[in-house]
């Protein structure tokens, strides 16, 4: 029982972290479309991000309805087949939007061959959002994330490296040594 609570106070709180990301660009967005009123061309770019930060929100909605219904394992270990660029550059567009309200500069650096790939977007999700929202969170204005992803040579498979570094506070040693616990 203890550890079934413990499972759910951790999915909640991933959860409540994982919807901030989208809320807060679709927050900034918003405020960026008052701002540009009249330029078309940012306003359709700005709408695009609003939609892709909507849609987001809604796969994080509907993975807390799933797992609300118990089928939450099932969803959570899919493997699909994906193009990494394209997934990661939609994923990362809101990092963009904040780094630009937040005057934070956001790099998105790619060295990939093999692009179509099979592998699990939700934990992708999950991992790239959260390390991305902390690098955003424990930076000031003018400070740097960069998000790096290179391919590296395997026999016969290609195996992903994602770096993710940034300018900001850092991290004590003594938390450094705790922070894969929950």
């Amino acid at each position: 029982m203890k550890n079934a609570n413990m499972s759910k106070s951790m999915f909640y709180s991933g959860l409540s972290h994982d919807m901030r990301t989208p809320l807060n660009a679709i927050i900034g967005l918003t405020d960026l479309v008052k701002y540009n009123i009249k330029d078309e061309i940012k306003i359709n770019d700005y709408m695009d991000k609003i939609k892709s930060a909507g849609n987001q929100l809604i796969t994080l909605i509907d993975n807390f309805l799933d797992y609300s219904k118990n089928e939450y394992e099932k969803i959570d270990n899919e493997i699909v087949n994906f193009n990494l660029k394209e997934y990661l550059e939609e994923n990362t567009a809101i990092f963009k939007v904040i780094a630009k309200n937040e005057d934070k500069k956001f790099i998105f650096k790619y060295n990939v061959k093999h692009n179509n790939i099979k592998g699990n977007t939700v934990k992708l999700y999950r991992i790239i959002t959260n390390i991305l929202g902390n690098s955003f969170k424990y930076t000031k204005n003018g400070d740097t994330v960069i998000l790096e992803v290179k391919e590296i040579l395997n026999e016969g498979s290609p195996k992903y490296k994602f770096i993710i570094t940034d300018t900001g506070i850092g991290m004590s040693e003594e938390f450094i040594s705790k922070v894969c616990s929950p």
